[in-house]
């Protein structure tokens, strides 16, 4: 009885069985002000290790001019080495504490840095007093710390300057907390009273060929306070689209993406307008490279996402939003159960209405088609005219595809109705009006003898011949389960019922679809008795015509026949637990299967049995492929017999007649 599902089920239809709430979502949470999590990503400089040149940012790194010297900075970017000189063939002197001096500023702590360099000093003979001199010097702070020292003689050679990438050049630093400066510096001192006084040629020649630092970003990407807005937050059930909008900012490496996620599959993405939609990352690696300190923007503006509710499952899911800077950081923006309570596609509660002048129907009025009454929101409406020769077999007419259609001389003799599909963001159905009458000429009719009949779109339509298409027992439609191994049967006679043997009669075919064409797809022979047989395709509802015509190859078929295949689809469905306990979840899952699926998928409805008689307690929109699924949580309750299946109704966009599964059924302990 009703009684004993109630605690089991409650759907938007208010059948009495009603489908259990589940539980609240929770609030939404916006975290403006995320803790530290100091991650570390890598930031290369002059050359990358693949050779290609990154070139400097100057507002990053500074030459300090102090004649006389040479800081050829602009080198790097060709990746030529960055070369700091003390002294040049000619000069006059260098007086004691002149320097050549590079510094590196990042806006962001550095944990080490792993550099290839080359240093040289010479000592120029009778000036032993001076003393030519590299430095490498890290500032934290109003603290600086040498971390790397070089003087006197050729002992102070560190590499050759005129390598690049030789191992021996390669040195790593490891960088005291809270770095943000490197300075390197070369520079000549000695006697006070003289320094390097002798000229000649460079005292002191220092050359950085690539850096690799390690950057450090201690700060977790925030929100603008009151940027959080949208309907995807509302706490209600929520169908249609849904929107969210937020904006970001990060100040140590900048923002890379804001990730939208639900049930913890990605369903949108928005990154900084840089760099073709991405940040300036080097590409060297699988983790964090980049070739500035900042690599991505400090603001995203606005961040805007939506998304379709009908893609989903009715009942709560998990919305996940999160900020991610260029170190990787994140921040969870939002962590919400959000609820989906998605409507079927429209139905149709009164069929369509032609508005007909007068009766009989002639050639040039004017029918007006009404689209009946329907329940949902939002509906939009296309028509279909169709004609037929007798009532039972319909095809569609060209173009004729408006609200209003005016009669036309092809349609003598045959009765017209049109078809009305409604659609909405859930979907499409369809409803057929009542025929018109046979639509006559307006003068008397008299025998037309052998004049061929032809064709318009499609084969069809023409006059009565002598030659005749039989079809056994005049079966005209033919009802199958979809992969069904069927033989359609005929004969071919004259108008005195005598059989023409070995006659060529061709086959035409169109899927029960909207707009869908006639194609040929074949030919049958008759036999000595004019008979002939075909075995269709099951695995769609066609229509199938047969046509004769006394030329081969001509469009003037003088007689055709035309059979409905209907086929019913291939209907699964299946439990993953038989026997549940009160508060457990149901879950059902199954699949459509029928040729011609939309891309969007179909409606299929869920149905349990109910004092003898099925009901439907939720809609369910499959994949592409026909894959739907089913969850909803028990109430208390014990010691029930559920009974589920899923039926298809027959809808304009899929070729298939009504369906229906097998029945599960789900006990409870």
């Amino acid at each position: 009885p009703v009684s004993r599902f109630a605690p089991i089920l409650r759907t938007r239809l208010r059948v009495r069985s009603a489908i259990a709430a589940l539980a609240c979502a929770v609030g939404c949470v916006a975290l403006s002000s995320p803790a530290a999590q100091a991650r570390t990503y890598k930031v290369y400089v002059c050359k990358a290790p693949d050779g290609s040149a990154i070139p400097l940012d100057r507002n990053q790194w500074t030459a300090t001019n102090f004649q006389p010297f040479s800081a050829a900075a602009e080198n790097c970017a060709g990746g030529s080495p960055l070369a700091l000189y003390m002294g040049s063939p000619g000069a006059p002197g260098y007086p004691a504490g002149q320097a050549a001096r590079w510094t590196l500023n990042s806006p962001v702590p550095m944990a080490g840095v792993r550099a290839w360099r080359s240093v040289l000093t010479k000592q120029v003979l009778g000036d032993l007093s001076a003393t030519p001199e590299y430095q490498a010097v890290v500032r934290a702070g109003l603290a600086s710390t040498v971390i790397e020292s070089c003087a006197s003689s050729y002992a102070c050679q560190l590499g050759d300057p005129r390598l690049a990438d030789e191992p021996q050049n390669e040195v790593y630093w490891s960088l005291p907390a809270n770095a943000y400066q490197l300075e390197f510096f070369v520079h000549c001192g000695g006697a006070p009273a003289g320094g390097c006084a002798n000229a000649g040629s460079e005292r002191v020649i220092a050359g950085f060929h690539r850096f690799e630092i390690d950057a450090v970003d201690a700060d977790s990407p925030s929100l603008v306070d009151g940027s959080l807005l949208g309907t995807l937050l509302e706490r209600s059930e929520q169908r249609g689209v849904r929107s969210l909008r937020l904006k970001a900012f990060d100040y140590g490496s900048g923002l890379r993406e804001v990730v939208v996620t639900i049930d913890d599959s990605v369903v949108a993405r928005v990154t900084p307008d840089l760099n073709g939609g991405k940040c300036a990352d080097a590409g060297l690696s699988e983790g964090p490279d980049y070739r500035s300190f900042r690599p991505c923007p400090t603001t995203i503006e606005v961040a805007e996402f939506s998304i379709n509710s009908a893609a989903y499952s009715d009942g709560p899911h998990k919305l996940h939003v999160d900020v991610f800077d260029a170190a990787g950081n994140a921040t969870r923006a939002v962590e919400q159960e959000v609820r989906f309570e998605n409507v079927p596609p429209p139905a149709s509660l009164t069929k369509p209405v032609l508005r007909v002048p007068a009766s009989p129907t002639r050639p040039a009025d004017d029918l007006r088609a009404e689209p009946g009454s329907w329940r949902g929101d939002d509906i939009k409406f296309a028509y279909q005219w169709q004609r037929s020769l007798d009532g039972i077999v319909w095809g569609d007419i060209p173009r004729a595809t408006g609200g209003v259609y005016v009669v036309t001389r092809d349609d003598i003799g045959k009765r017209l109705r049109v078809v009305v599909t409604a659609s909405n963001i859930q979907g499409s159905s369809s409803a057929t009006s009542d025929p018109t009458g046979v639509v006559e000429s307006g003068v008397a009719a008299t025998p037309s003898g052998d004049a061929p009949m032809t064709s318009d779109d499609a084969p069809g339509g023409g006059n009565p011949s002598t030659a005749q298409l039989v079809i056994d027992r005049e079966q005209r439609t033919v009802e199958v389960k979809h992969s069904a191994q069927i033989v359609i049967t005929g004969r071919l006679v004259d108008a005195e019922g005598q059989p023409l043997a070995n006659a060529q009669v061709d086959v035409f075919e169109q899927l029960v679809l909207t707009a869908a064409p006639w194609l040929r797809i074949g030919t049958v022979t008759t036999d000595s008795q004019g008979g002939y047989a075909f075995r269709p395709t099951t695995t769609a509802s066609r229509r199938l015509r047969f046509a004769f015509a006394d030329q081969r190859d001509s469009a003037n078929y003088r007689s055709m026949r035309e059979v409905l295949v209907s086929v019913r689809a291939g209907m699964s469905i299946s439990a993953k637990r038989r026997v549940l306990s009160p508060g457990d979840v149901i879950r059902l899952r199954g699949r459509v299967t029928i040729d011609q699926l939309p891309k969007t998928g179909t409606w299929v409805e869920i149905q349990v049995l109910d004092g003898g008689v099925w009901r439907t307690v939720a809609t369910r929109k499959t994949s592409s492929k026909g894959l739907w699924t089913f969850n909803h949580r028990l109430r208390q309750s014990s010691g029930v017999m559920f009974r589920f299946r899923s039926r298809l109704r027959v809808v304009g966009d899929v070729a298939s007649a009504e369906s229906k599964s097998t029945q599960v059924k789900v006990r409870i302990r």
